[in-house]
């Protein structure tokens, strides 16, 4: 049977929303998180929400509406979901003229797109007269990974609900695997694969972007030190006075005070004699060292002929 409790977790936003259907739900509402079957769930539950024909809270999970919308069938729901393809201006087009017909079932219309920051910026602008003035029976639900990737005359047409981040964090494998198109491109000086790739980080899921990040940092620090041959220490993460490691029989303090940005975060080493130890906090070695092979190469080619 339909329900929030299809939802785990998010209550306060269950809650708000339960309260919302039974009032005067908004016509136009979009919904971001960063799990896209969680946003899923909760974009079917309020679709048969807005459709419920029972008596008390809806969705009631027991009516003929509620039924059709588990199964699928229901007339007066058009789900749009083309994963990670571009949405075209076509599609706005067919969107507009499917809310042109009046409800076949009973009095609403809903109409659910996922992946909402894929509609390209024709589509989006093509839609921004049906978001701000939907006809009466019509409403819309879109979801989205990253809102931010939205028009803001976009996001401004809608009311917005964000589900609670997700607590599954990606592994380090996975980041890397996520980051590798990137490093190879950099490493092989391909400007293009470079563009491809970067653009396809900026669809990477928010909670993987921790670790991506992560194992950016470190190979953009460790490819920094290589490339110049390292004439001091790196910058240490400051280190409790129980934990202090000994160097040469003497405690080893930090010889940096300054505020640490993110990358000087991110790892921490020492130069012994010229030789560069790397002890990585984040990310695979192998895809740090095609950053730095990068970095080494670019020297190379910027480095003045002795002709």
């Amino acid at each position: 049977m339909i329900s929030f409790d299809a939802l785990a977790g998010n209550n306060a936003l269950k809650n708000s929303l339960k309260h919302a259907l039974n009032e005067r739900f908004p016509q136009t509402v979009l919904l971001s998180g960063d799990d896209p079957a969680a946003l899923k769930t909760l974009a079917t539950v309020l679709a048969a929400g807005i459709l419920c024909e029972g008596a008390g809270s809806h969705p009631c999970g027991n009516c003929l509406p509620c039924r059709k919308v588990e199964q699928g069938v229901h007339p007066d729901l058009m789900i749009v979901d083309e994963g990670e393809a571009e949405l075209k201006v076509d599609l706005a087009r067919q969107l507009k003229a499917e809310n042109a017909i009046i409800p076949n079932d009973g009095e609403r219309r809903v109409t659910v797109i996922h992946h909402a920051q894929n509609l390209n910026p024709m589509a989006q602008n093509a839609l921004l007269k049906e978001l701000e003035e939907p006809p009466a029976y019509a409403f819309f639900i879109l979801t989205a990974e990253q809102p931010d990737s939205l028009l803001q005359t976009v996001r401004s047409r809608c009311t917005k609900f964000a589900l609670e981040p997700s607590q599954a964090a990606v592994s380090d494998e996975e980041a890397a695997t996520l980051l590798a198109p990137y490093l190879s491109a950099v490493a092989e000086r391909r400007e293009d694969r470079m563009m491809l790739s970067a653009m396809g980080l900026e669809k990477t899921p928010r909670r993987a972007l921790s670790g991506v990040l992560g194992i950016l940092q470190a190979a953009v620090r460790d490819a920094i030190f290589v490339s110049k041959a390292l004439p001091q220490k790196p910058l240490q993460l400051p280190v409790p006075p129980e934990k202090a490691a000994v160097s040469h029989g003497k405690e080893h303090q930090p010889q940096c005070q300054t505020q640490r940005t993110g990358i000087e975060h991110c790892l921490q080493g020492q130069v012994v004699e010229g030789e560069y130890r790397r002890e990585y906090a984040d990310g695979p070695r192998q895809q740090q060292q095609q950053l730095v092979l990068a970095f080494q190469v670019s020297q190379q080619h910027s480095q003045p002929s002795t002709r």
